[in-house]
């Protein structure tokens, strides 16, 4: 064999083919609308030591086993299709992959789940109170979020205006540009690489499995499992709102649609890494993984690090094996079964929820989930159909679109404070949560995460935290008093569904106790819910339908200091 045949030796798992965030074998309505349907059929100390899988070396010959995971010796082949691939493969600009030699290509799978016989209005933004939230953000339009997927309807009537262009693979080239030929081109068609970033014609977006500047689904297999699943992801993201069509994205961030899986489904270890490294370098502020893998992936943990390190925020699906009814599931940590790279602590890892707040029966948990979101019969919304259609949606369901739900809720966050890191935005969407039924009063469940995802409670536990002049001062000493603020909409008064925050700063060896008294004698009490004895920065969320109508005034105090009232009140409808 010659080196240069060795070079292109790689592990790749051939396992039927998985759609574990956001499958969706979803069936098309008859209706001018194309709507689609849809329904559904992991931690330790460090989230990566629940499952300690990791990829064997392979031979010439072998891949992995479709129930074990262990390399099987066979003389099957890949499709042709499958192997041409592979050896594009080292073409991708990357500092994480090996230069030489073989490394280790991990199969990933995309994460839906099967169909939803029930049309779903969309209850999900409803649930997470994004219109409360968008009046503390109301663009963001500045942020950019990378939906690292299968390819995208690119020309859909949703979505057509939101994706992230690169203005410098943009317009005609000019004398004195890198790519100036003596003749003015195109730059989205010139093959040059005109802002020198290793890729040609990426003006907008990439597709890094097929290796060109085109992430379009259907290029190459219209009718195939895996085309579909980009367009849903983004749409929930950012369908375009206000524009009478379709749906709306939980934000108005541009999404920069990179492509790492084939029509059919298929994506490695090398394609992923290579968008990770893109998006970053090219200024990505969050990127979704809406896919998952049964095996530890250094080379993914790499590109994940260098993302985090670089100020961009990873937001990944948990999986849709808690029902272990895919193959790739049985290798997983029981009994949640969580997915890499969820596994990983450097990404905050989402799974799904219905209608009524309980876990999706197949959304995968364990000690490293995060965080729930909607997730079950949501939509309609944006899709892409093998007949070219731009005016197709879905009603879907999977840990997929739970994970875009929460990374556009990032974005707000982004949106609102720029100076938001990767830390701090994990930190405000865990501590922002509601508490489900389902968590008996928990503050972390290991099938619920710290709780459901809150975009209202998120923006404003995000408004306290750089809108404080409390942050940042020293620690009070035991025999001060209580300091705080209340946070709450820009309204005179507060109404059933809105929530107020009340920021605390006490001595962190107490807890700061919150109190509500409204003249005529009544006195509610209320724990701080955010954070706990040990941090001086206390929180408590207090909704509107949680006290009667009045004006109620603020009163804070530890466990060893009298009461303080609040310059200032709550005013209930």
């Amino acid at each position: 064999m010659s080196k240069k045949q060795k070079h292109f030796k790689k592990l790749y798992l051939l396992i039927p083919l998985l759609i574990v965030v956001g499958f969706g074998f979803s069936r098309l309505q008859q209706s001018q609308t194309g709507v689609l349907q849809s329904e559904p059929p992991v931690q330790t100390e460090s989230k990566v030591q629940q499952n300690q899988n990791t990829t064997e070396d392979s031979s010439a010959n072998s891949k992995p086993d479709a129930n074990t995971g262990v390399n099987q010796t066979t003389q099957n082949t890949e499709s042709s299709k499958s192997s041409a691939r592979l050896n594009l493969a080292p073409n991708h600009q990357s500092k994480i992959l090996p230069k030489e030699g073989d490394f280790k290509e991990v199969r990933y799978y995309l994460l839906d789940a099967p169909n939803d016989p029930y049309y779903s209005t969309d209850w999900a933004k409803d649930r997470v109170q994004s219109s409360l939230a968008w009046e503390l953000t109301p663009n963001s339009s500045d942020v950019t979020v990378a939906v690292i997927d299968s390819g995208f309807n690119l020309d859909h009537e949703d979505l057509n205006g939101q994706w992230k262009l690169n203005s410098a693979e943009t317009g005609q080239t000019s004398l004195g540009d890198l790519c100036w030929t003596g003749t003015p081109q195109n730059k989205n068609t010139n093959n040059c690489d005109d802002d020198n970033n290793g890729y040609s014609d990426d003006w907008r977006g990439y597709d890094f499995f097929n290796v060109d500047s085109n992430p379009d689904a259907g290029s190459t297999n219209p009718g195939g499992e895996g085309a579909g699943h980009g367009t849903m992801v983004a749409g929930v993201v950012s369908a375009t709102t206000n524009n009478f069509k379709g749906s709306a994205g939980i934000s108005k961030a541009k999404v920069m649609p990179l492509q790492i899986f084939s029509d059919d489904g298929e994506a490695y270890t090398s394609d992923i890494v290579a968008a990770i490294e893109y998006a970053t370098d090219n200024d990505a502020d969050i990127i979704n993984l809406s896919l998952g893998t049964n095996f530890n992936d250094p080379l993914l943990l790499a590109a994940i690090r260098y993302a985090k390190t670089n100020g961009t925020l990873i937001v990944a699906a948990s999986g849709n094996c808690a029902l272990n009814d895919e193959p790739i599931c049985s290798d997983l940590a029981a009994p949640g079964r969580m997915t890499y790279p969820a596994l990983y602590d450097e990404v905050l890892s989402v799974g799904a929820t219905t209608s009524t707040d309980a876990r999706a029966s197949f959304s995968s948990y364990g000690p490293a989930l995060d965080l729930v979101a909607p997730g079950q019969s949501i939509g309609p919304v944006p899709a892409y159909t093998a007949n070219g259609s731009l005016t197709s949606y879905v009603t879907t369901s999977g840990t997929s679109f739970s994970s875009p739900l929460t990374a556009g809720v990032a974005a707000l966050l982004k949106s609102q404070y720029p100076q938001i890191s990767p830390n701090q935005t994990m930190e405000f969407l865990n501590l922002s949560t509601d508490k489900v039924p389902g968590m008996t009063n928990q503050d972390f469940t290991e099938q619920y995460g710290y709780g459901r995802l809150n975009a209202h409670k998120a923006t404003l536990f995000a408004q306290a935290n750089f809108g404080s002049t409390l942050i940042g001062q020293p620690e009070l000493s035991p025999k001060q008093p209580a300091e705080g603020k209340v946070w709450k909409l820009n309204h005179p008064t507060l109404s059933n569904q809105e929530w107020a925050l009340i920021e605390c700063k006490i001595n962190s060896s107490f807890t700061c106790l919150t109190n509500l008294s409204i003249s005529g004698g009544q006195t509610l009490r209320y724990q701080p819910i955010a954070s706990r004895k040990g941090n001086p920065i206390q929180y408590t969320f207090i909704r509107g339908s949680q006290i009667s109508p009045g004006n109620w005034q603020v009163y804070l105090h530890s466990n060893e200091y009298a009461s303080f009232p609040l310059a200032g009140s709550i005013n209930k409808q």
